[in-house]
């Protein structure tokens, strides 16, 4: 799904010459020096890319931009080139997936469904967002309502929308975490299995009904189903490290 929705969006690399237009020549020097934060590795110069504020929203400046991307045990901080004591913008890591897409680039889908691209010749950005993500996220519980998405019995169909992610940050030890997420990816996978076998249903309904939004909201969910469990075995497998 994310690799789709890049694909819609055109992506322009950076050229040699925008590279070279770079932060001062110790970067890391400059930002210790200005700042008072003590970051996690990896910190460093990074091209960015911010593509998508929300599943459904454009991002408003989507071209490639250098920056100065810190990391914390629960965010990524943004600087801009040169505003060392600027405000940076704060990325929170809960519920946050990094994906590598080649070498040097790869994608970071925030909380809200936002997508934003970086370009680095550091390839332990990921595998240290996941794992920070994974120790601090706390699993999101679906709320419980009466409302028919398609696959009751009444006239009135809503559209289905995802519940927000829990931004509330996990207090849970490392292995009671990791036992969380098995816990939570046992119970994905059975409403996995339980909303597949509601399309019969869902078939039956959009054949009677005016439009197809009952069908719409089926596959919307099991893609948001299937998102979240990709997500949740992603952190599991960060915690085994």
């Amino acid at each position: 799904e994310i690799y789709q929705t890049v694909k819609s969006h055109p992506i322009y690399q950076p050229k040699p010459l925008q590279r070279s237009r770079t932060l001062p020549k110790s970067p890391a020097k400059e930002f210790k020096r200005h700042s008072t934060i003590t970051p996690l590795e990896p910190q460093g110069l990074v091209m960015r890319k911010h593509v998508l504020e929300s599943p459904s929203k454009k991002a408003r400046f989507r071209q490639w931009q250098s920056c100065y991307l810190v990391m914390t045990a629960t965010e990524l901080l943004v600087y801009p080139k040169r505003r060392w004591q600027s405000s940076p913008e704060v990325i929170a890591l809960n519920h946050c997936l990094a994906t590598t897409m080649n070498d040097q680039a790869f994608c970071l889908e925030t909380a809200e469904g936002g997508l934003i691209l970086f370009e680095s010749q550091d390839s332990s950005w990921v595998s240290s967002i996941n794992r920070a993500a994974a120790k601090i996220t706390k699993t999101t519980i679906e709320a419980v309502g009466n409302m028919d998405y398609g696959w009751n019995d009444t006239e009135t169909l809503a559209v289905w929308y995802p519940s927000a992610p829990c931004m509330v940050k996990s207090q849970l030890g490392l292995e009671d975490q990791y036992r969380q997420f098995q816990v939570e990816i046992k119970h994905i996978s059975q409403q996995i299995d339980h909303h597949l076998t509601l399309k019969p249903l869902v078939d039956k309904r959009s054949s009677v009904m005016a439009g197809n939004q009952a069908l719409i909201n089926w596959d919307r969910k099991l893609q948001s189903m299937r998102h979240e469990l990709l997500k949740i075995q992603c952190y599991k497998d960060c915690l085994e490290v």
